[in-house]
Order: C-alpha cells, then sequence, then structure tokens
C-alpha cells in the first residue's frame, strides 16, 4: 500500500479481512502501511492511535482495567515508511527512531488509584501520576515532569496537550503551538465514537499522527502509557518482539519530529465516548496552512509560573491580629477559621466556586492577609487578582493599575 492510504485489515499476507467489532479491523502481525484498529476484548482499558501521509498509519491499545489488578494493555502499533522522521543526535532523553530498551509499568499503580470511570483530576490521582512519570523519566536520564502552576484550572483537553508538549519539550523537540478549533472539533468526533481522529477533509496537513485513549480518566495516566509502557513486554500484538514494526507507536507519535514551523493540535476527552467511560483523543498536525490557536503553548508558559496546587491544599494562613485564632486558605479560596478567629466569608460565599465551576477563579489562590482590627481578610490570586471579606476595603489590584494578569497585553 502506498503510504497515505488506509485499509479496513490485512492478514498476514496482505489481503483484506473484514472490520471486526466496533468498526474496527482485526490487526495483522504487520502492515505495510494504512490503517489498523482493534475490538477490546477487555472492559476498562484502551488506547489507540492512528497516523497516515506517509508519517504514521496506524495503533491501538486495549486492555482490562481493575482497582488492584496491573493492566492488560492491547496494542496494535504502525510500520514506519521511509519517510519515518529521523531524530538528530545529541538531543535529551530516548527519541525515535530509537526505543525505550523495556515498559516500565507504572509506579506508583495507577489504575489502583485514579477513578475507573469519569474524569479524575484529584490530587491523589495527578500526584501519584506524577510520581509514576518521574520514575519513567528518570530511567530515561531526564528530569521530572513539572505541571504548571495553572493545571487544575485546565480543561481535560488543554491538559492533554500541555502534557503532551511537556514530554516532547523536556527531550527537545519544539512544542505544538497550540489546539486549533478545527482539529479539536476532529479530536471531540475521535473520542465521543471511540475511535482514532482524523484531520478534517481539505484540512492542509504535511504530516500527522493520532493516538486515542479510552478507560482512562486522566490525561496523565493516559500520556503515561502512551509513553512509557507501550513496547516489547506489553501485551501488545503487533509487538511480539523487539523488532515487530508496531512498537513503541504511541510513543512515536507523541515524539514525532516535525520542522513545526506551523504545528497545531486537537485535543478532546468526551466521558462516555468509550463503553460509557472516558474517552481521550488527540491529533498533532504540521500544517502548510495558518490555523490560528484557541489555546496557545505560549500563552500557557507565561500563564504557569509556580507549581501546580490541588484546589482543596490549604496555600496559606494568617493569624488573626487578636490572637484568638487562625485563618487558613486553599487554592479555591474556601477559607478556614480555627480558634476563635471569625468566619468572615471564601470564595464560594462570594459567588465562586472554586477553580473549575461555572464562575470560576482565574488563578489560583495564593495568599491570605488579615485586616489589622481582624474582622477581614484579603485573598490575593496568582495573576493579581485580590478579594476582600468582612470589613477589609477594596484597594485595587494589578487589573486596575493597568495589568491584565499573566496573559493579557500588559502581564
Amino acid at each position: 500500500m502506498e503510504p497515505g492510504a488506509t485499509a479496513e485489515g490485512w492478514d498476514a499476507t496482505g489481503s483484506a479481512v473484514p472490520a471486526g467489532p466496533a468498526g474496527r479491523a482485526t490487526p495483522p502481525d504487520e502492515c505495510p502501511s494504512g490503517r489498523v484498529g482493534h475490538a477490546s476484548p477487555w472492559p476498562r482499558l484502551a488506547v489507540a492511535l492512528l497516523g497516515v501521509l506517509g508519517l504514521l498509519s496506524g495503533l491501538g491499545l486495549l486492555g482490562a482495567r481493575a482497582s488492584h489488578q496491573a493492566p492488560s494493555p492491547w496494542l496494535a502499533a504502525p510500520a514506519r515508511s521511509d519517510s519515518w522522521p529521523r531524530t538528530a543526535s545529541g538531543q535529551a532523553g530516548i527519541l525515535p527512531p530509537a526505543n525505550p530498551p523495556a515498559n516500565i509499568p507504572p509506579n506508583p499503580d495507577l489504575l489502583a488509584i485514579c477513578s475507573p470511570s469519569g474524569y479524575d483530576d484529584s490530587a491523589a490521582c495527578v500526584d501519584a501520576s506524577v510520581k509514576a512519570i518521574d520514575n519513567a523519566r528518570s530511567q530515561e536520564g531526564l528530569p521530572g515532569i513539572e505541571l504548571p502552576g495553572n493545571w487544575y484550572q485546565l480543561t481535560p483537553a488543554e491538559q492533554l496537550f500541555v502534557a503532551t508538549n511537556l514530554e516532547r519539550t523536556v527531550r527537545g523537540l519544539p512544542p505544538m503551538a497550540g489546539l486549533t478549533s478545527a482539529l479539536d472539533q476532529a479530536a471531540a468526533t475521535g473520542a465521543a465514537q471511540g475511535a482514532d481522529p482524523e484531520p478534517p477533509a481539505g484540512y492542509p496537513a504535511s504530516a500527522w499522527g493520532s493516538n486515542w485513549a479510552g478507560g482512562l480518566s486522566n490525561p496523565l495516566e493516559v500520556v503515561y502509557y502512551w509513553m512509557y509502557d507501550d513496547g516489547p513486554g506489553s501485551p501488545n500484538v503487533a509487538c511480539p518482539n523487539a523488532g515487530a514494526p508496531g512498537c513503541w507507536g504511541h510513543r512515536d507519535n507523541v515524539l514525532m519530529e516535525v520542522s513545526c514551523q506551523d504545528c497545531v493540535m486537537g485535543a478532546a476527552f468526551d466521558s462516555t465516548g468509550w463503553q460509557g467511560g472516558p474517552s481521550w483523543a488527540e491529533l498533532l498536525v504540521e500544517t502548510s496552512g495558518s490555523d490560528p490557536t484557541s489555546f496557545s503553548w505560549s500563552a500557557e508558559t507565561r500563564a504557569s509560573t509556580g507549581p501546580a496546587v490541588a484546589p482543596s491544599a490549604t496555600v496559606a494562613a494568617a493569624p488573626d491580629p487578636g490572637g484568638s485564632g487562625l485563618w487558613t486558605v486553599s487554592a479555591a479560596g474556601a477559607v478556614s477559621a480555627l480558634g476563635g478567629a471569625p468566619n468572615e466569608g471564601d470564595m464560594a460565599s462570594d459567588g465562586f466556586t472554586g477553580l473549575t465551576g461555572p464562575h470560576p477563579l482565574a488563578a489560583p489562590i495564593v495568599g491570605i492577609a488579615p485586616t489589622p482590627s481582624g474582622q477581614g481578610y484579603w485573598l490575593v490570586a496568582q495573576d493579581g487578582g485580590v478579594f476582600t471579606f468582612g470589613n477589609a476595603p477594596y484597594l485595587g489590584n494589578t487589573y486596575t493599575i493597568g495589568f491584565t494578569g499573566l496573559t493579557g497585553p500588559h502581564p
């Protein structure tokens, strides 16, 4: 098959075979080019990938997931054409066409910690995912992952975009410039259908690759399996040995090397897209056109100073000037009055709902300061916003003196 062509399925001799359940074909041991997919024999975990245009061809991961069992992923990966990109020497980490020497099962066990359904952005799941990534990266001679300070404010799709770029940039590869509406819609279609997304018809893509995952509740968890548990030794039917062409196909897509003069992404999360459970999709595209970004990497890096903090985490405390107690405040703006300190309200009582509700904060709260009288306090956010409670007077913030937080014209 010529690069860029697609096929519903191929047997060991290259003959067409019927598509399997859920519209996916039964995978061959090897596929010279084209698309390959697979229906899940397990109820819990599924991940897949697709790429074309002489760069990538197709990939899928399916497996079981139980709260106290290691995953049993299934993976079918693409062959690499002669135009498969080669990575310059001297960059950090292991890059295509080189692969890691072995799978690294997540430590801690993400499948036992993160929720088996829905979207889990809890501190426990995120912290475990960070630790697992740090452990895997250390075996590659790379520093640990540092999530942006506004991580918990990002949408699931934005988090997937950021996590993908963090795996690229730590290895010296250029980041994808941003998410675009057209590619987000394509990714949303893939996530909703539990299938690999493709660029819209007529989209000026000179090279592209896409990943899909189902049954995983956090984007860091998704990226972990794509990057670090994707090769020989895993239940990967397209990777029976180290020389099989399907090994490490998800990882190769995340780390696809392109010129990135104009490289953009689409990303999506669907809470019921795969067998009624969570479904993720991303689409990495090098384009010869100009597609404006709806969420840019450059703006995100300016806005994301400081470490990520869970919304429920206590970030600051202040004593009651009267000496009767103490106030603590969380990143979401929840104030707890301890001892005899009076409760003067918090972000929820002022009409906000933390970092992810219908009236979310623009940035996490990072500090609290009491009034001299002790009958009120000020809360300050990471972007310079100041909020008053009790009898604390409003004295302005960075916005009122001509600044616009972390991403505006005078950040």
